[in-house]
Parts: structure tokens; C-alpha cells; sequence
């Protein structure tokens, strides 16, 4: 998996980041609230809904990361990994348009 960090902030700690996965929560910022307007069940605040099936509950445009997440990543809940940094591909940056200078 090839993942783009674009945020180290205040609050991780050292080594570590987030993968923003549909479903997963919202963290410290709560963004989704903003973005879609609606009354969905986000889930808790920090690990996002429980089951599989409460992915049907948000928006429908980002379902299919939901189940991604259950289905694939097994319901990983901040996992060990082994990760080196690598040049960021450009089809990552092209849709994030976040390069580092």
C-alpha cells in the first residue's frame, strides 16, 4: 500500500500516521460534518462505526471505503506496521495537489 502523509500533526506520536479510511472517524477536527450535509451515523468520534453493515448509514459516495475497510483491511484498528518512505508517486499528488518542497 502506498499511502501519502500530508499532516504530522500536534497530536500523533512519533513515526505515526493516520490513514483517513470512510467510516473510521471523524478525529480531533470532525471534517466530514462540514462536507456532507445530512444526518449520518459517523460512528464514535475516534474509531468510526462498529460493524459492516454501518457503513449503509453514511453518505453514498463513500460507502464503498467503508466496506473497503472491513472487507480488506479486516476492521484494523491503528495496526503495527513496517513502512519505508518512498518519492511520492505523481498519480497520489496529482489528486491531492499536496507536493513537498
Amino acid at each position: 500500500m502506498i499511502v501519502q502523509a500530508t499532516n504530522t500533526g500536534a497530536d500523533l506520536n512519533y513515526n505515526h500516521f493516520d490513514l483517513q479510511i470512510p467510516g473510521g472517524g471523524m478525529g480531533y477536527f470532525s471534517g466530514c460534518l462540514s462536507q456532507y450535509n445530512g444526518s449520518y451515523s459517523w460512528g464514535q468520534q475516534y474509531g468510526g462505526v462498529s460493524n459492516r453493515s454501518d457503513c449503509a448509514n453514511l453518505p453514498t459516495n463513500i460507502q464503498d471505503g467503508c466496506y473497503w475497510r472491513f472487507d480488506w483491511f479486516m476492521n484494523a484498528n491503528n495496526p503495527n506496521i513496517t513502512f519505508i518512505e518512498v518519492p511520492c508517486p505523481t498519480d497520489l499528488t496529482s489528486r491531492t495537489n499536496c507536493v513537498r518542497y
